[in-house]
């Protein structure tokens, strides 16, 4: 690639994400709005973890209710009058 080919190509991708982050509302030259964007993205990213472990622990809540559920069947099955 020629120095001016290079160049221009440089100046159009740095034109180009300047643009995106503008648009996400982020203005690459203040280092508070870089910071306050990478901020959310951290606050943002920890609660995605935490709603995945939420499911996680949702669905082994379900599971196991449903195991309890299936063994109290079986046993009163087996066990008649035991308990009633």
């Amino acid at each position: 690639m020629a120095p001016s080919t290079k160049t221009v190509a440089e100046e159009a991708a740095e034109k180009a994400v300047r643009e995106t982050f503008l648009l996400l509302g982020v203005n690459v030259d203040d280092h508070a709005s870089v910071e306050s964007f990478r901020e959310d993205m951290s606050f943002s990213r920890g609660m995605r973890k935490r709603a995945e472990q939420g499911v996680d622990v949702f669905f082994k809540l379900v599971f196991a209710s449903i195991a309890t559920a299936v063994i109290s069947a079986v046993w009163k099955y087996l066990h008649p009058g035991a308990h009633s």
